[in-house]
C-alpha cells in the first residue's frame, strides 16, 4: 500500500498532477487489490495510472524505472527494521548471546 502512495506521489515529476480526490481514489481501488492478497494489483495499478491519471505507457515506464524503481517503502523492505538489527561476529557470541537470546522469539 505504501508503495502505491510513493508511486503516485512521484507522478509530478514526469508532469502528471492529480487532484487528491483522484490520488486517493486511485490508491483506495489498489489497496481493495492488495488487502486480499490479490495476485494481479499491480497490474491493476498500471491500468489506473494509464487510464485514470492520463499516463502514457512510455511516462509510466519511465517512471517506474528512474523515480520509483526503490522508493522509500521498498528500501524499508529490504532492510528491515534496522533498529533490531544485531551485526556482530561469531566472536562476540559470549558478549552477545544474551541480548540475542531476548530478541529472538521462543518457539
Amino acid at each position: 500500500m505504501s508503495y502505491v502512495t510513493d508511486v503516485v506521489r512521484m507522478l509530478p515529476r514526469i508532469g502528471v498532477r492529480l487532484d487528491e480526490e483522484k490520488s486517493a481514489e486511485i490508491q483506495t481501488r489498489v489497496n481493495s487489490k492488495i488487502n486480499p492478497y490479490q495476485p494481479d494489483w499491480f497490474r491493476f495499478f498500471r491500468t489506473l495510472l494509464l487510464t485514470e491519471a492520463g499516463v502514457s505507457a512510455k511516462q509510466l515506464q519511465l517512471l517506474l524505472d528512474t523515480w520509483c524503481a526503490v522508493t522509500e517503502t521498498m528500501r524499508h523492505v529490504q532492510i528491515g527494521n534496522p533498529e533490531n538489527i544485531l551485526i556482530a561476529s561469531s566472536s562476540m557470541d559470549g558478549l552477545y548471546g544474551e541480548a540475542l537470546a531476548r530478541l529472538t522469539p521462543a518457539a
